[in-house]
C-alpha cells in the first residue's frame, strides 16, 4: 500500500511527513515486477493480512466466484482478469449440480449468480459444488445485500 498515489495526496504527504513520497507509476511497476498484489484501501490491506494469516495456499490459479449479484459478479471478474487470474470453467457435472439446487434464473455459468434473494443454504450448496469441481482451485464467496437479501444467518434453537 502506498498513499499520495495522485498529486493532492502527494502534495499532502509531503506536508504532513516532510518526506516524498515518490511517483506513483514507478512503485506501480515496482510492485508489478516483484509479483505483488497492490492494495488501495486500509479494508484490502486488511483482507489480505486476514487471507495471509489463514495460512490456505491454494493449489492452482482458477477462481470460482459465487454471489447474489450479477454486477459485482462482473466487477469481480474483471478484477481477476486485472490480477491475471483465470477463472475456472465449471464442469457438466458441476453445472448440473447447480442447475438442480439454483433457481432457474441463476448465471448458468461462472461468476455463480445465484439471484439476489439467495439464502445460506444457496451459498453453502453453491459453494460446496465449486469447491468439488476438478476445474475449481479456489473460491471468492460475495454477498451483495439486496432488499430481498436474508444476509443473517438463522438462530440455532
Amino acid at each position: 500500500m502506498k498513499v499520495g498515489r495522485h498529486p493532492a495526496g502527494s502534495r499532502a504527504a509531503v506536508s504532513h511527513t516532510g518526506a516524498i513520497v515518490g511517483m506513483d507509476d514507478v512503485f506501480d511497476a515496482v510492485v508489478k515486477r516483484a509479483g505483488v498484489v497492490r492494495v488501495t484501501t486500509i479494508g484490502q490491506l486488511v483482507a489480505a493480512a486476514q487471507a495471509l494469516a489463514a495460512h490456505v495456499r491454494p493449489q492452482g490459479e482458477r477462481l470460482a466466484i459465487v454471489t447474489n449479484g450479477g454486477g459485482p459478479g462482473v466487477m469481480a471478474a474483471d478484477r481477476a482478469a486485472d490480477l491475471n487470474i483465470p477463472l475456472a470453467q465449471l464442469t457438466p457435472p458441476t453445472i448440473e449440480a447447480l442447475k438442480q439446487a439454483l433457481p432457474e434464473n441463476w448465471s448458468h455459468g461462472n461468476p455463480v449468480d445465484l439471484i439476489g434473494d439467495a439464502d445460506p443454504a444457496r451459498y453453502r450448496t453453491a459453494v460446496a459444488a465449486c469447491l468439488a469441481d476438478v476445474q475449481v482451485d479456489g473460491v471468492l464467496a460475495m454477498l451483495a445485500p439486496q432488499a430481498m437479501t436474508a444476509a443473517r444467518m438463522p438462530r440455532a434453537p
